[in-house]
């Protein structure tokens, strides 16, 4: 009972937070070329509300007659839906991305002005690994300036 009811919450406060910070309008170039197979979307509908939308799993890509992809195929909860593109609403993150998060997140929590990059000499035929710390950026009043971390979209 108490799984169950942690679910229920964070899927409302997820529905909630999430959704209504979501942008509706969508460049339709740049929607239309990046939607792929297996991406999580969103599928909208004029007669709900947008915390109602469902969420869906892109299963195929239909293009059109000018190599453009017009329609695609979902899979939602409740069954397959076929929907034009421009009903669907991709999440900010897709998936190459949450796969660098988690590679980023295994490693050790460090800061990211501490990182340190990994390089192979070249001189060397053992390949040793030689570490080079990355220059902290200071302001003119001598403050160390963090970079914020979002979502590993600044590298």
């Amino acid at each position: 009972m108490n799984r169950d009811h942690l679910r229920d919450d964070l899927r409302r406060r997820f529905r909630s937070e999430y959704l209504g910070q979501l942008s509706r309008k969508q460049p339709c170039l740049t929607r239309k070329s990046t939607l792929r197979v297996g991406e999580i979307v969103f599928v909208g509908n004029d007669n709900q509300k947008r915390l109602d939308w469902p969420l869906a799993k892109i299963v195929e890509t239909i293009t059109g007659k000018d190599g453009e992809i017009r329609v695609v195929r979902l899979k939602t909860a409740n069954g397959e839906l076929v929907r034009p593109v421009q009903r669907i609403y991709q999440l900010e993150i897709n998936s190459p991305i949450e796969q660098k998060i988690t590679k980023e997140n295994k490693q050790e929590n460090l800061d990211p002005l501490d990182r340190t990059e990994v390089t192979l000499s070249k001189e060397n035929q053992n390949e040793e690994c030689q570490l080079i710390k990355k220059p902290s950026v200071v302001t003119r009043y001598g403050r160390q300036v963090k970079i914020p971390k979002r979502l590993g979209l600044n590298d």
